[in-house]
């Protein structure tokens, strides 16, 4: 039986890239395109906004930070539909070559939608919701915190990102991997923060 891939990565991409086209793009114009999408697609998006260059965005690390608290503490209530405050929704930003950083990503992110597929589908048993849940929660607030850092915020964007992969895809190997990498990431946190309490 042929395995089902998907376009998961490169349609998140491409999603972003045509949210910032609008004149003053904003939270709001690309969380449009990821509404119908489920709490992996909304995960997706600001993971996938701060591994990309537009992480190094002033700004950027805490609005992404604070949409994926505000989407891990809607999963962990169970909440079906996600709901962003007016306030979020309404901030600008002004990313610059946002669609040649896209184009030169795009063949990789094929490259690894060929390897997505769904898989270890115990990993998705309705009892471990709430515990991806909490673990998104440590990540959103890590982003934040590591944003202040220079790259420091690349260690829990990808393991977000990962792991929002890996839900919106059912993707079970590659949700395992993220945690493991956010295990990695809390081991760290001590050497990590040292330039901040410095």
């Amino acid at each position: 039986m042929a395995k089902k891939r998907t376009k998961e990565l490169t349609e998140t991409v491409e999603n972003i890239e045509q949210g910032m086209d609008e004149e003053h793009p904003s939270v709001d114009n690309i969380l449009e395109r990821f509404s119908r999408r489920g709490f992996g697609a909304l995960l997706l998006l600001p993971a996938t906004l701060v591994v990309l260059p537009t992480g190094a965005i002033p700004g950027m690390p805490i609005v992404c930070g604070l949409l994926i608290i505000l989407f891990s503490v809607q999963m962990l209530f169970g909440k079906s539909t996600p709901w962003v405050p007016k306030r979020i929704r309404s901030i600008e930003f002004k990313p610059k070559k946002i669609s040649k950083v896209v184009d030169r990503i795009r063949p990789y992110t094929k490259k690894i939608d060929s390897y997505l597929y769904p898989r270890l589908s115990f990993v998705f048993h309705p009892a471990l919701d709430r515990i991806y849940a909490l673990i998104v929660m440590v990540l959103g607030i890590t982003i934040i915190v590591f944003g202040f850092v220079p790259f420091a915020v690349m260690l829990p964007g990808l393991s977000m990102l990962l792991m929002a992969l890996g839900l919106a895809v059912k993707d079970g190997a590659l949700t395992i991997v993220g945690v493991i990498i956010f295990v990695g990431h809390v081991i760290a946190m001590p050497f990590l923060l040292s330039p901040l309490m410095s």
